[in-house]
């Protein structure tokens, strides 16, 4: 079944074939990264000093954009949308995309992932298979991480992830935690 490995116990090397989550570029880069971040920028420092190959798809990017879109959302209403509609109720697509706020940080989530998540990892593709087992495998009751734990699983990679859904998966794979 699932080999969950600590990276506190772990010494990475140029064998370790790793495929990492969009939690954990969230937490080491994305909109909050400075507050909530509970040590995964020291792992991937330690997996770029052990020469781990490093691994990245467009789920996942996809997935890091759309949740920091969605995080500077969830700011802007709290800040800015509170103050000035108490009463009118927000959303997302009709009241904040059309906004500054949105466009700036979209462009920053886009930037982040070209500038650092492609510079840290290199993408690998997706297959049709793939996706056509992800739409039948509902055992993790989350397409995104079905679909990331087949990319892995085809590609031989372990995954890095802060995802507990990750530790019930049904099939024998590789998955690094901080705890």
């Amino acid at each position: 079944m699932t080999n969950i490995i600590k990276t506190t116990d772990y010494t990475f090397s140029e064998n370790d074939r790793i495929l990492i989550d969009a939690n954990i570029w969230l937490l080491i880069y994305g909109i909050n990264s400075s507050r909530i971040d509970p040590g995964y920028s020291e792992v991937l420092g330690k997996m770029k000093e052990g020469n781990a190959q490093l691994f990245v798809n467009s789920a996942i990017i996809s997935e890091y954009i759309n949740t920091t879109t969605r995080i500077a959302a969830s700011n802007y209403q709290r800040t800015v949308w509170q103050s000035e509609h108490r009463s009118k109720k927000f959303n997302y697509k009709q009241n904040y995309r059309p906004t500054k706020d949105f466009e700036e940080n979209y462009f920053i989530a886009i930037e982040s992932a070209k500038e650092e998540i492609l510079k840290d990892a290199c993408l690998i593709q997706i297959s049709q298979s793939q996706i056509s087992n992800a739409l039948q495998c509902i055992n993790m009751l989350d397409f995104n991480d079905q679909l990331i734990v087949n990319n892995a699983m085809d590609n031989h990679l372990s995954i890095l992830t802060d995802d507990r859904d990750y530790l019930k998966i049904p099939t024998e794979i590789n998955i690094f935690r901080l705890n």
